[in-house]
This record gives C-alpha cells, structure tokens and sequence, in this order.
C-alpha cells in the first residue's frame, strides 16, 4: 500500500515537473500569445490614470463590442477597456481585475451569456496562469487542480507550433487606440455572401438552466469592488440576432431569467439583453464581434446610463463639472 501512495505522489511530482518544464520550453500558442500581448498593451495605460477610472472588463465581446472612448466621452471620467478573452473564464477575469483596483473606481462588466452558464476550466485558461503566476495555482479550487499538474502535453506542443491553426478573429494585439478599443473591426457596408453564410450558422445560445454557475465569480469580484467604495455594473454586449432562433418565446426566457438573477443580488445593468440584439449588417466576423457602428450603437446608451446614474450618485462626471463651472 505503502509503495503504491508513494508511487501516486512521485507520479503526481513527474508530472507537474513536465506540465511546467514543457510549458517553458515551448513558446506559447498563438491565442495565448495574443492575450498576454494585448494585456501588456492595455494595462500600462490603465495603471497609469488616476482614480476614479472605469474599467471595461470581460473576454473578446468586451474587446471587440464595447467602446471605451464612448464611456468616457459621455461620463468624462478615464475609461478603459480591458476585454480581452472569455476563455479565460470569469474566474481569470476577477482576480486581475483586483488586482488592479483602487478606490473609487467603476468596474463595468462585459456579461458573456455563453461563459455564464460555464463553470470548467478551459486550456487557454490553464496555460494563461502557468505563464503569468505559476503559484496562482492555489488560488484555484482543488478540483482544477489535476488540470494545472497535469495537461494535455502533446496537444500543448502542437497548439505552440500552431497546429491546429488559430482564430481567424485574433489579429493583432497593437491595433488597439489608447484606450484599449479594437481598431481593427471597423468594417461598415455590406458582407459578402460567404460572411453572412458563415454568420447564420452559429449554434444557438444555450438554455438558462436556474443557478449560473458564472455568477459566483461575478459576486466576488462585485463584493471587492465595493469594499474599496467602488461601483460595479454589467453590460451586455453586442451580439448577432440570429434567426436560428426560432423559438422566440424561450430567448426572451434567457433574458429575463439572466436579468432577474442580477437584480434579485443587487447588481445594476446598464442595459437590457435583447436591446443589444444587433442585425448581421452590424456583425464584423462572430456572433460576439460587432462592426464600429455596432459597437457603438450598444456603447452609447449603456454609458449614458452610467453617466446618469454616476451623477445621480454624485460622483463628479462631465456633467456635474460643467455645471459647476
């Protein structure tokens, strides 16, 4: 019995050792690579601001269909989106988000429905916190952790030397303006046959099935925001009206529920689910990626309601300063 522990934990030893070694080895895969460039290029801009600053968060529906330059226009206060993958998981998203936190400020959360109702850990997220804070591992609950020791180490290797090959949607990390937003999907006029073929397939958004196993993450990061006299809010971004759905009493069930679920735990929304439904015309390449002016057309109603909602708080947006002046 003895033997058979120890050779379980001399297992277990050899092969964390490999996970870390051959994660070192190999550069990183290209979606990975991605990420961890566009976080360096986004963060230094936000630690830089002082405080209060809004921060966008979420995962590629944040980066590519919400506007940072909008919400600060009609708040006046720094804005940044800091979107950068949902396969980083809310989990991921909350703990840089505290990190980067200080008094004051306004965290607007990109609500992804699809990672909403997730709750495993994905391999981009997996790789992601072997690369940036290996020990970040225990901030993790033990189930995921035979995930972080382990690995798929034949498909880490393939995925490095770009096999199979990645995302059409991610470009590159530096076509982003100052404030983080996406420069890159600014497409307007029509789509070509094969993009609104290729659009019109995508799967249809998963039923809501009572608890939202994202939620838990969602409340935490809500909790750390307040505690340092912040304000936390969700948005829903921009995403693809698709006539996949045929059952449109049921979508709208998704609405509510989701909306319902927020407000019963005091999270404020800056918008409505099916107000940021959008027509293919304003889709760039996924159902989550909208063009600029779909972007914008989600953008600009969300932050004025924030803007409204600041004032009415009295915090000091571009209002309030103008009519003091």
């Amino acid at each position: 019995m003895r033997f058979f522990i120890a050779f379980l934990l001399s297992f277990a030893v050899l092969m964390g050792l490999a996970h870390f070694t051959w994660g070192k080895i190999l550069p990183p895969p290209p979606e990975l690579d991605w990420v961890l460039a566009l976080e360096d290029n986004k963060w230094g801009a936000a630690e830089a601001a002082s405080s209060p600053r809004i921060l966008i968060i979420g995962g590629s529906e944040a980066h590519y269909g919400l506007s940072a330059e909008i919400f600060e226009r009609e708040t006046g206060l720094p804005a940044f989106n800091l979107g950068t993958h949902a396969g980083l998981s809310w989990r991921t998203h909350y703990l840089n988000t505290k990190r980067l936190l200080r008094s004051g400020d306004i965290v607007v959360f990109s609500v992804n429905y699809v990672r909403l109702m997730a709750d495993d850990p994905r391999d981009l997220e997996v790789r992601y916190w072997r690369e940036r804070d290996p020990a970040s591992v225990f901030e993790f609950p033990v189930r995921y952790w035979p995930v972080f020791m382990g690995g798929d180490l034949l498909g880490e290797g393939l995925k490095s030397l770009g096999y199979p090959p990645g995302k059409g949607w991610l470009r590159r990390a530096d076509a982003i303006s100052p404030r983080g937003d996406e420069t890159a999907n600014m497409l307007e006029g029509k789509r070509s046959a094969q993009d609104l073929s290729r659009l019109r397939r995508t799967g249809i958004t998963p039923p809501f099935k009572g608890e939202a196993p994202g939620l838990a993450e969602i409340l935490k990061l809500k909790q750390a925001v307040e505690a340092r006299g912040g304000r936390f809010y969700v948005v829903f971004p921009g995403q693809l009206d698709r006539p996949r759905f045929h059952d449109r009493p049921a979508y709208e069930g998704n609405f509510q529920a989701v909306e319902t679920l927020f407000r019963d735990r005091d999270i404020e929304i800056l918008n409505d689910m099916e107000s940021a439904l959008l027509p293919i015309e304003l889709m760039y390449d996924t159902v989550y990626h909208p063009t600029g002016a779909g972007r914008a057309r989600i953008s600009t109603p969300a932050a004025k309601t924030l803007a409204r909602d600041l004032k009415a708080e009295g915090v000091m947006t571009r209002d309030t300063m103008e009519s003091s002046s």
